[in-house]
């Protein structure tokens, strides 16, 4: 006698399966909010990093603009000739502010200072000539910041004396090896050598800076020292002071000691004031 095997159950299964399909999609339209949450807290995250590092780019040029001569890599070195106000400020004697402008043939571009973050901290760029290539590239840097120096109002010297526009822009998370685009371009972001451009987040701050002088008042001398004055003995040091407002050539806390020959205003002999306690 033969007895016939037959299968049950596949009806129940496809049931089953759609009825977990069905859960599935249920599921996920309950849980759209927490999706949308969680993108716009890895918005929130790449833009906050974007500002941070843009907030440390204005405190860097703040820190680098009251610093002494650096090199290529913006950090202090005595053997250099330039510090970042030389390198890319131009003051004329009534205090307005220019910019360095480079030669033909010297690259496209302006040659902006720049920072990339990586494990070691911050690898910068303070180029001399423009689209200076940065030594030390990162891939996949975890955020970068370019600074662009800029008269506050507009181009050329600032409308007031000691004001210095400055334009930081930082992007979260650049891809290394991409073409440049241009620094005001929506979509630009990257070092001047052009190593990092394609970003996830991108934030921009523009402040006014005001250079102060290291002297609450100007001096009415055209010397002022506050110590002695020391001439070599086979030499004479020759001081003018065309101001006819003070007329004082030499003002010093000490004694001068050498020959000194002072011409005043109209080429009269220019008044000296030696040995002040008040200015020792």
């Amino acid at each position: 006698m033969t007895h016939r095997i037959t299968q049950r159950g596949f009806a129940t299964l496809a049931i089953v399966l759609v009825l977990l399909f069905t859960a599935s999609l249920v599921a996920a339209y309950n849980n759209r909010q927490v999706l949308a949450e969680q993108r716009a807290a890895a918005h929130s995250a790449r833009a906050a990093q974007a500002m941070a590092a843009a907030e440390a780019g204005i405190d860097w040029v703040v820190a680098q603009a009251n610093g002494d001569t650096i090199d290529s890599v913006c950090r202090p070195d005595t053997a250099s000739s330039s510090g970042f106000r030389d390198r890319y400020l131009r003051i004329d004697d009534e205090g307005r502010i220019g910019f360095a402008t480079w030669p033909a043939g010297a690259g496209e571009g302006r040659p902006d200072p720049s920072c990339v973050l990586s494990d070691r901290g911050w690898t910068c760029s303070c180029p001399s000539a423009a689209m200076t290539t940065l030594a030390g590239a990162v891939d996949e840097a975890p955020s970068t910041f370019r600074v662009r120096l800029g008269a506050a109002g507009g181009a050329g010297a600032g409308p007031h004396p000691g004001a210095l526009g400055l334009t930081v822009r930082a992007c979260s998370e650049p891809i290394q090896g991409l073409d440049p685009g241009d620094f005001d371009a929506p979509d630009a972001c990257h070092r001047a050598d052009g190593a990092s451009a394609r970003v996830d987040a991108q934030a921009t701050v523009e402040v006014t800076l005001g250079l102060l002088s290291a002297l609450p008042v100007v001096p009415a001398a055209a010397l002022t020292i506050g110590a002695d004055i020391r001439i070599a003995p086979t030499a004479t040091m020759h001081v003018i002071n065309s101001d006819p407002t003070t007329g004082l050539t030499v003002h010093s806390g000490g004694a001068v000691t050498g020959a000194l020959a002072t011409v005043g205003p109209a080429g009269s002999a220019g008044a000296t004031r030696t040995a002040d306690a008040e200015l020792a």
